[in-house]
């Protein structure tokens, strides 16, 4: 498969994405994940750490059909595991109207495969009547704000124009709030950060609302 090809290539040389999908006219949906011999992902999927992909099959309702465990010469690990349906899954390139064309940001949006915050790019192939689309994980993120030097007293920071933090290198994006009887994550507005120079610029974009 072409595609899979290109998308084992793309995640074994790009360390900073997470996962990689497609999905046709169908809803039919293929992601690879790549683990990157992460011990925290290996305890996230719950899976070896010889496992370097996971790749899942998904049918338009959201109801998983298959799952493949491959290690980095991409031979399977185990044997397949087909999973029973589960809750629809959230596909956000589907939520943002009808007739999408062409590349788009995603997010920040909880991943809901793996409960792991993050922001994915789309791109639809009119063509081939195809998505195809990468998953970034915030955690990625704040690594790669991490290397960027402004100045000796500076950092970068991504925040959205509606006033949510994406990604901080000095403190979290993301905090557990809880609805129901359940937890869920929620993206932390720039006035509640705890840093003053973040909480002065989401101030600024509220006073500015529609117009910043």
């Amino acid at each position: 498969n072409p595609l899979f090809s290109f998308a084992v290539k793309a995640l074994q040389q790009n360390e900073n994405l997470h996962a990689l999908f497609w999905e046709d006219a169908s809803g039919s949906l293929v992601r690879i994940v790549s683990l990157r011999h992460d011990p925290s992902l290996v305890e996230l999927y719950r899976t070896q750490d010889t496992v370097q992909f996971i790749v899942t099959t998904v049918d338009p309702h959201g109801g998983i059909l298959s799952e493949l465990q491959l290690n980095e010469s991409l031979e399977m690990v185990g044997s397949e595991r087909v999973i029973p349906k589960t809750e629809k899954l959230v596909r956000p390139w589907n939520i943002q109207g009808e007739g999408f064309k062409g590349l788009q940001f995603l997010g920040p949006y909880v991943f809901g495969y793996a409960s792991l915050p993050g922001i994915s790019c789309t791109i639809a192939a009119a063509e081939e009547n195809l998505i195809f689309g990468a998953d970034m994980t915030l955690d990625r993120f704040t690594d790669f704000l991490w290397d960027q030097y402004v100045s000796q007293s500076g950092y970068s920071f991504i925040f959205t124009l509606d006033g949510l933090l994406v990604a901080h290198p000095r403190e979290p994006s993301v905090t557990l709030a809880r609805r129901g009887q359940e937890e869920e994550m929620w993206f932390v507005p720039l006035v509640h950060s705890t840093r003053a120079e973040v909480r002065k610029i989401g101030e600024f974009f509220n006073s500015q609302g529609s117009e910043a």
